[in-house]
């Protein structure tokens, strides 16, 4: 009776670890499957969202790491889960050729900032949301970690574009510039620097969407209000 039991349980354990499976291989080509759609959309109308190497651009990899797009349907997924009604402006971390760009300028942000230290990605960008239609998109071409005008942004964005030591220049960038306290909150996809965003104690994990392969994390400082 005892090993009829266990055979029982491990059968049901089973079952349960292949659904599970199933179910996150289903999830993961849904999402890859519409993010190629999306791409495919926007390359026919003439955009350029390519993947750049660093080693393109002429970048030490010291300062930034390559150019990857951000998958459009994921990012637009996500900006809805925070429910924005009240946002002051967002900016966007190494904004590269602007495909996170075309998403959040859907939205109702008072102010939309792009930084990216390559003076060839922030031209790419500009053309690409100018085919979209798109002209309520501002930029900064320059080093992120000495951008510091950051009082009238309540959003930041990040999919991985820093290594370590820019990352926490950027962040303690962002601290300082709180004059609204519980109004900061940084999505970041694909987060690599985990510990560095954590480390100063002021922004906490509120939330990891998954989707395709690599997740979006948030975080947020002060009061834990994601309506804000």
């Amino acid at each position: 009776m005892s090993i009829n039991k266990a055979v029982n349980t491990l059968s049901r354990k089973l079952r349960t670890c292949i659904a599970l499976t199933s179910e996150h291989r289903w999830r993961q080509y849904y999402w890859e499957q519409r993010n190629s759609k999306w791409y495919q959309k926007m390359r026919s109308l003439g955009c350029d969202f390519s993947k750049t190497s660093c080693e393109e651009l002429g970048l030490n990899s010291e300062v930034g790491n390559e150019h990857c797009a951000s998958a459009g349907p994921e990012l637009e997924q996500v900006i809805g889960f925070l429910h924005i009604s009240k946002p002051r402006g967002i900016v966007d971390y190494g904004c590269g050729k602007g495909a996170a760009l075309a998403v959040i300028a859907k939205h109702p942000f008072a102010r939309i900032l792009g930084i990216d230290i390559s003076p060839e990605m922030i031209k790419v960008a500009q053309s690409n949301l100018q085919l979209l239609g798109i002209n309520n998109v501002s930029f900064y071409c320059g080093d992120a970690s000495k951008y510091s005008n950051l009082s009238d942004y309540s959003h930041f964005y990040f999919f991985n574009p820093f290594p370590e030591k820019i990352m926490r220049v950027v962040i303690d960038r962002i601290l300082a510039s709180r004059i609204y306290p519980g109004l900061s909150t940084i999505i970041y996809h694909n987060p690599v620097q985990h510990s560095v965003v954590l480390e100063r104690g002021a922004f906490k994990l509120q939330k990891v969407l998954r989707y395709s392969t690599k997740p979006f994390n948030i975080y947020t400082a002060g009061r834990y209000n994601l309506n804000e």
